[in-house]
Parts: structure tokens; C-alpha cells; sequence
């Protein structure tokens, strides 16, 4: 079962990461929807199993071994089931092809399952699952193709060009983190205040004046220019003795 797809076909410099990484969590995505619905039906007739009813497909093989109510085709139809299961487990790791089974297995439940729902109307549930297996499972053929497709194509399994410069770069050593560096940081070295002005705090700026100075400053009458609103609110503004560079 051969197929290529161009969409992810390997371009320079890795400009087939995006689409390929897209491809992947798609294929993760329905494998995931498959075993969920999987479960779910497996969970249903192996109740209705404990009941000793019987499937089609499913009993199958313990028809064969012997009545409903014996205890061996009971097991053996719980085994059925749980294999089933099973199936749709290993299907969401590295064996795709687990899917295209379950495809199998759920085409014939539904068919089989109509066939012979005149003569076990408990073929109804099997051909209903059956229809729904279908559903989930109709992508697993191309799912199981493009993912052998990936498995091949460089960047497999991140596609993400950070893992793949680490791996094609062993031996790189980021900065400050070699051999004979320093496991602590280095002391912060006080800086001197004003030093990156390059310039002399004590003479560009002269001592500012006492209180005292400033005291008698505001007390001459001459320093406060008075202005008087047109609504009569009093305003004093007064220059500051201080000089600011």
C-alpha cells in the first residue's frame, strides 16, 4: 500500500516542517477520536456480553466453541473485545496500519450486522457501531499511508527546526556555560554615581543654599510678585534662590 504525497514532500532549508507537522497532529487527532469511539463501543458489548449476548463478527469464533451460556465462548468473546480495543490503542503509537484493521473489522460489522438483524435483533447495535467505526476509521488508509511518508522525511517526529540544529550540533556549547566558566554569577560591581556623564559632580554643581540662606531670602519683600485673579483668589509666585544645571 504505496502513496506519496506531494503536501509533504521535503524542500530546502525546511520548508516542509509547517506542513508536515501539520499532517502529524491531524493523523494524532483522528487516532485519537478512534480509539475514544473504540472504547466506547467495546465498553457496550462487552456488557451486553456479560448477558451472553451474541454479535455478529464478534462471535464469530465463539460460535464455534460452543453455546452462549458455556464459559470459554464467554471468555473468548471478552477477549474479542478487548483485542479490539487493543487495536485502536497500538494505532495511536507507531502502528498505523492497526487502523486500516479496525476499518476491516468495523466495514464488516456493519454490513454482516444488517444482514442479520431479521434473526438477532441485537445485530442492530452491531450494525449501528459498525456504520459509526466506519466513519471514524474511512481516514486510516491515507492516515497509515502519509504517516509512513513522515516516518521517512527529514525532521521526523518534532519538524521543528530548534531540535534539528541541536541535533545536527552536538558538540555546540552556548556561551558562558563551557568549560572553566563559572557556575555563579559574577559580584555586580558598584558603579561610581554620575560616572557615566564623565563628569565631576562636585565642581558642575555647586552647594546648594541653607535653609537659613533661604529663610532670609523669602523674607525680602522685593522677592514675591503678587497676582490677583479677576474671581479675587490670591496667587504668591516667588523665584527659587536655588540654580539648577
Amino acid at each position: 500500500m504505496e502513496h506519496y504525497n506531494p503536501n509533504l514532500a521535503e524542500l530546502p532549508n525546511h520548508k516542509h516542517y509547517p506542513a508536515c507537522r501539520g499532517r502529524k497532529k491531524a493523523i494524532e487527532d483522528n487516532c485519537q477520536v478512534l480509539f475514544m469511539f473504540t472504547l466506547g463501543a467495546g465498553l457496550i458489548f462487552g456488557l451486553l456480553t456479560l448477558f451472553g449476548i451474541r454479535f455478529s463478527v464478534i462471535s464469530w469464533l465463539p460460535m464455534l466453541l460452543g453455546e452462549r451460556n458455556d464459559l470459554l465462548p464467554f471468555f473468548v468473546q471478552l477477549l474479542t473485545i478487548i483485542f479490539i480495543v487493543v487495536l485502536s490503542g497500538l494505532n495511536c503509537g507507531k502502528h498505523k496500519f492497526c487502523g486500516v484493521i479496525l476499518l476491516g473489522i468495523y466495514a464488516f460489522m456493519a454490513v454482516f450486522g444488517f444482514i442479520n438483524t431479521k434473526d438477532n435483533l441485537a445485530d442492530y447495535i452491531t450494525c449501528s457501531l459498525g456504520a459509526l467505526g466506519v466513519v471514524c476509521s474511512i481516514v486510516s488508509v491515507k492516515d497509515y499511508t502519509d504517516w509512513k511518508q513522515l516516518v521517512e522525511t527529514e525532521g521526523f517526529p518534532h519538524f521543528d527546526i530548534k531540535v534539528t540544529e541541536s541535533n545536527e550540533n552536538p558538540n555546540y556549547q552556548p556561551q558562558h556555560t563551557g568549560a572553566g566558566a563559572s557556575p555563579n554569577m559574577s559580584p555586580v560591581t558598584p558603579a561610581v554615581p554620575l560616572q557615566f556623564t564623565g563628569q565631576d559632580v562636585e565642581l558642575d554643581m555647586p552647594e546648594l543654599p541653607s535653609l537659613s540662606q533661604i529663610k532670609a531670602y523669602r523674607s525680602k519683600s522685593d522677592s514675591d510678585a503678587e497676582f490677583v485673579q479677576e474671581d479675587g483668589k490670591y496667587c504668591c509666585i516667588s523665584e527659587s534662590p536655588i540654580k539648577i544645571i
